[in-house]
């Protein structure tokens, strides 16, 4: 029978050195409760599957950010032996919590590296739903978008699938205002709801050099991303991106944290169609908005949509003159009868000019 001897009946190096094993394990493992704001709550934990065995690690989240949804994430296999490994994407709802550090998915090891994928966002529009919609339904999940581009008369439909990409290409994004000027950079994602994948918030980081770094946290639908993907809009017709923080970081690990936004607008994206045309429309139409130096901040963050060769424009505009400039832009591009205006004229009210205002920016 073996004995376990107590520490302090040990010698003095031999409980040094215990202790010094103790707090390196313990250094190594992830504290996920401090990485919340600096990247992504779930990404580092184990994955398993129905057997406790190890499948891989959570290396990154896949996101459709003007929807506010995780599509999945992308699990790192560790293989055969550990051989052989590459990446996995997993719908947020087949992962089933066992801990904190620690997720399972209801199948074995076999299946699991079998399962299908599908290909991220180029430039517009979203992957190929019926791909992503074959990756639920491989794990037995429903998909919480709609397959169809244009839905059927009278059918009720689930929400569309807009621009989808990896979290940390979104990490470090940076975040302007109307006007064009930065305001801060995204530095990570809140909340994930297991059930239905949605994110409850972005942590923007503000510009500043303080000791304590102030957070904000914006609802997603309230960004928007430039014609090239490479910088996201704050909507301020929506929300204000005030001087109060929700949560500031002090030291690099606490956190003083308050209710986060949930003001703004909700509505989806305008759905955008998969074929090559579609894509090659709304892309000209965007590219000659953006083009035109006499068109107001508002007009210029429009959203356009092309499904079966009709296109959508949708947003606010300055004045009537930016409107039918804008219409007539699609036009030229889309054909006369193709296009649908729903653009909305208002303008910048005192407030927003405000808030848009140099001294704004810190």
């Amino acid at each position: 029978m073996i004995q376990i001897k107590p520490l302090y009946s040990l010698p003095k190096s031999c409980v040094f050195l215990t202790l010094v094993i103790i707090a390196l394990c313990y250094l190594a493992t992830p504290v996920f409760s401090q990485t919340v704001g600096k990247w992504d709550e779930i990404v580092g934990k184990r994955v398993i599957d129905n057997q406790g065995a190890s499948l891989g690690r959570v290396t990154d989240t896949v996101i459709d950010l003007e929807n506010g949804r995780y599509v999945g994430v992308l699990v790192e296999s560790t293989g055969f032996l550990g051989l052989g490994g590459h990446s996995i994407i997993v719908p947020p709802s087949a992962l089933i919590n066992k801990g904190r550090r620690t997720v399972r998915v209801n199948m074995d090891a076999a299946r699991f590296r079998a399962a299908p994928s599908f290909a991220m966002s180029k430039q517009v529009g979203p992957p190929q739903a019926s791909d992503v919609a074959a990756l639920y339904h491989y794990f037995g999940v429903r998909p919480y978008f709609s397959t169809e581009i244009a839905p059927r008369r009278g059918k009720s439909t689930r929400e569309p699938l807009g621009f989808v990409q990896e979290g940390s290409k979104i990490r470090g994004m940076t975040v302007e205002n109307l006007q064009g000027r930065r305001v801060g950079s995204v530095t990570g994602f809140r909340s994930m709801d297991r059930a239905t994948g949605a994110i409850s918030g972005i942590i923007i980081t503000p510009l500043a050099s303080d000791e304590i770094t102030e957070n904000k946290i914006v609802i997603p639908q309230i960004l928007r991303y430039n014609a090239a993907r490479t910088r996201l809009r704050l909507n301020n017709e929506d929300q204000e991106f005030s001087d109060r923080a929700d949560f500031a970081f002090i030291g690099g690990s606490a956190v003083i944290e308050e209710r986060p936004s949930t003001s703004g607008s909700t509505r989806a994206p305008i759905a955008q169609g998969n074929s090559p045309e579609d894509k090659r429309i709304t892309m000209d139409i965007t590219k000659e908005i953006q083009r035109k130096s006499d068109l107001s901040h508002h007009a210029k963050n429009i959203e356009v949509g092309t499904v079966r060769g009709k296109t959508t424009v949708r947003s606010r505009v300055e004045n009537k003159g930016e409107r039918d400039e804008i219409v007539q832009s699609a036009q030229a591009v889309a054909g006369t009868e193709n296009v649908t205006n729903q653009l909305v004229v208002r303008p910048t009210s005192r407030i927003e000019k405000a808030i848009d205002s140099p001294s704004s920016v810190q």
